[in-house]
C-alpha cells in the first residue's frame, strides 16, 4: 500500500526470524510432526555443510597452537553456551596447562572476580550464538584489553563477538524453529580437538590412557559362533 510497507517486507527477508515469529509461522503453516523433524535435521545438515565450506585450516591451526601455548585456557559462555563450553573444556583438557571456566556460576560478581586477573599469557575461548549474550561480549572485550588472546566461536562473521576476537571459528546456527542450533558448533569442537590430538598426542600417551580407562569401560564379548551371512540385515 505504500513505501513503508514495501520497506518492511523487504527488510524482513534480510533478518532472522525471532523464536516467537518462527512459532507463529509454523502454526500458520500447520506443519506435521514428520515435517518438523525432517526440517530440523535438514537444518543440522545445512549448518554442518556451511561450517565445512567456511572452515579455514589456518584458523584452526592457529587456535590449536594458542591452546597449546597458553598458560591457562579460559572458557567463556552463558545461556545456551554454558553446557557447550563445558563440553569443549572436557574435550581439550589433555592439551591445556590449566583451565578456568566462566559460565555464570556464582553470578556476575564472581564472574568479574575470576576474570579480573586473566591477561597476558592466557587464552580466552568465548562462545556465543543467537541470542547473543551481552555479558559474554563484555567479558571478552575486558579480558582482551587486559592482554589475553581471544578465540571466538560463533555462528557468523556478522556476530557481535567478532570485533572482540583475535581469531574466529564459525559454526552456523540456523534453525527453522529454535533461535539457534548448536550442532555445527559441536562440529567445530571436534575439528579443533582432532587437530590437537593429531599434533600433540603421542601414540604412547594414547596407549597409556587407553590402558588406564579400559577397566572402567563395558567390554563387548566376542560372539561364540559366527553369525550366518544370511541373518545379517544390511
Amino acid at each position: 500500500d505504500g513505501f513503508a510497507q514495501f520497506r518492511a517486507l523487504g527488510m524482513a527477508s534480510f533478518r532472522p526470524l525471532s523464536p516467537v515469529e518462527k512459532l507463529e509461522a509454523q502454526a500458520a503453516g500447520s506443519a506435521q510432526d514428520d515435517e518438523l523433524v525432517a526440517g530440523s535435521l535438514d537444518a543440522v545438515l545445512a549448518n554442518l555443510r556451511s561450517a565445512r565450506s567456511v572452515a579455514d585450516a589456518s584458523a584452526y591451526r592457529r587456535a590449536a597452537d594458542a591452546v597449546s601455548a597458553a598458560d591457562r585456557v579460559v572458557f567463556l559462555g552463558l545461556g545456551l553456551s554454558t553446557p557447550l563450553v563445558g563440553l569443549l573444556a572436557d574435550m581439550i583438557l589433555p592439551f591445556c596447562r590449566a583451565q578456568l571456566t566462566l559460565d555464570g556460576q556464582g553470578g556476575q560478581e564472581r564472574m568479574h572476580r575470576r576474570a579480573f586477573h586473566v591477561g597476558t599469557g592466557d587464552l580466552v575461548i568465548a562462545l556465543t550464538l543467537p541470542r547473543y549474550s551481552q555479558a559474554t561480549l563484555d567479558h571478552a572485550r575486558s579480558m582482551r584489553a587486559q592482554g589475553a588472546t581471544v578465540v571466538g566461536i560463533t555462528d557468523a562473521l556478522s556476530s557481535p563477538l567478532a570485533p572482540h576476537a583475535d581469531l574466529l571459528l564459525l559454526g552456523p546456527a540456523e534453525h527453522p524453529l529454535l533461535h539457534a542450533s548448536p550442532t555445527a558448533t559441536v562440529g567445530v569442537f571436534e575439528a579443533l580437538t582432532a587437530l590437537l590430538t593429531a599434533r600433540r598426542q603421542s601414540a604412547g600417551d594414547a596407549a597409556e590412557l587407553s590402558r588406564r580407562i579400559a577397566p572402567h569401560l563395558h567390554a563387548m564379548a566376542e560372539p561364540s559362533h559366527p553369525i550366518p551371512a544370511e541373518r545379517i540385515t544390511p
